[in-house]
Formats: structure tokens, C-alpha cells, sequence
């Protein structure tokens, strides 16, 4: 599918006419990403596999509207054009199901490199940093999973942002949401990288020459 037709898509479906500059922000505030990237994780997502009879192009915008305005299902739906609670759900979470599933795809290591100009002798290619995300009580209650952050149970998540480009290059998680930040990169991340690459942390990180 080209950009066009997923523009013309998009604006039909949130109801937009006569919006040129301003656009990209429009398709920002509510699917979480520019039109050409969409246009991409479509593609993507149909050159992987085929797609079950039904499927439709707009689905996945419901999709990206789901996980850009986390909100009840009748906002949602109202976005949306009004599909049934059934129908929404249906789609909506296929598609995102079909997101992960990219992830080992996208999400590369070795794509920290792109752009990369040895001659300036960088000696960190990558930022690093944890992020919490809420979870029901486990039970029994145990306190690893207390998140200081929202003082309430949650996971945590490492990513790593390529400083070059801006792409995410690294994913680790879950783990406990009390597990310190820099165990986790000392234990994972750090020992995948050369010799003397370091990572560019905060203040929160300690215990490693690479920080």
C-alpha cells in the first residue's frame, strides 16, 4: 500500500478534509506515529503473512489508536467510526498482536551501527534506561514487584535508543519491578558490546566503567 492511499484512509476515517501542514501532528495525537511509518508497519506486516479473510487496511489503524489513546471502548469506538465492541476488539487486538510479533524483525543490536562514522571515534553508540509498566497485585503479595514509580505493582522493561538514528535497538524484559536498573543492563546488554563501548546512562546507574 503507498502513503497516499493511507492518507486518504486515515483522513476518512477521523473525519479530516482540508489539513496540510498541521497533518502529521493530527496523525501523531491519535495513531502514535507519521502516516509513512504506518504505511510501513502494513507492509511489513502483510509481506510477513498472509492475512485472515476480513482484514482490512483500517484495522490496524484501530489498532494504533487503541495503543496511542488507551482509553474506555466507547471513546475508542466513537473514533473509530462506531464498529461494533465486538468487532473492535476482534481487530484491534489482532493487529496488535501481529506488532509484537515483529519485534526480533525491527528491533536489532547491530542496528546501532547504521550511520555510524568510525573516524569520529564514538565511544557510545546507544542510551539506555528502564521503564515501568503497571500489572495487577500478583498473589501472594511479594514486594519485587513494588514500582516506586507508581507506588503499586509492575514490570520493568530495558530499551536501548540508538543515539545516531533514534531507532530502539534493544529490548530486555520483564523483570521485577524492583530490580535496580543497572543489574539488569550489567547482566544483559553490556555483554554484547565491544571492548570499549560504553552506554550513556543517568545518574541512577552505578557499578560499571561502561556507564
Amino acid at each position: 500500500m503507498d502513503t497516499k492511499t493511507y492518507e486518504d484512509l486515515a483522513r476518512a476515517m477521523l473525519g479530516m478534509h482540508n489539513i496540510a501542514k498541521e497533518e502529521d501532528k493530527v496523525f501523531w495525537s491519535f495513531f502514535g506515529a507519521p502516516i509513512r511509518h504506518i504505511v510501513l508497519l502494513w507492509n511489513k506486516i502483510v509481506s510477513k503473512d498472509s492475512l485472515p479473510k476480513g482484514a482490512e487496511p483500517h484495522h490496524l489503524l484501530w489498532a494504533l489508536v487503541f495503543l496511542k489513546n488507551y482509553s474506555t471502548t466507547p471513546v475508542l469506538q466513537r473514533i473509530c467510526g462506531w464498529p461494533s465492541t465486538i468487532t473492535f476488539r476482534k481487530w484491534s487486538w489482532y493487529f496488535i498482536d501481529r506488532i509484537a510479533k515483529l519485534k526480533d524483525d525491527v528491533i536489532k543490536l547491530d542496528k546501532r551501527f547504521q550511520d555510524y562514522d568510525p573516524t569520529k571515534k564514538t565511544s557510545c553508540l546507544v542510551s539506555v534506561d528502564c521503564f515501568d509498566c503497571m500489572i495487577n497485585e500478583p498473589w501472594p503479595f511479594d514486594e519485587k514487584w513494588y514500582s516506586q514509580k507508581f507506588n503499586g505493582p509492575g514490570v520493568k522493561y530495558e530499551i536501548a535508543v540508538c543515539i545516531k538514528t533514534g531507532y530502539i535497538v534493544w529490548m530486555n524484559g520483564p523483570f521485577e519491578a524492583s530490580k535496580n536498573d543497572a543489574t539488569i543492563c550489567i547482566e544483559g546488554l553490556l555483554t554484547l558490546l565491544a571492548d570499549d563501548e560504553g552506554v550513556e546512562v543517568d545518574g541512577g546507574y552505578k557499578g560499571h566503567n561502561k556507564f
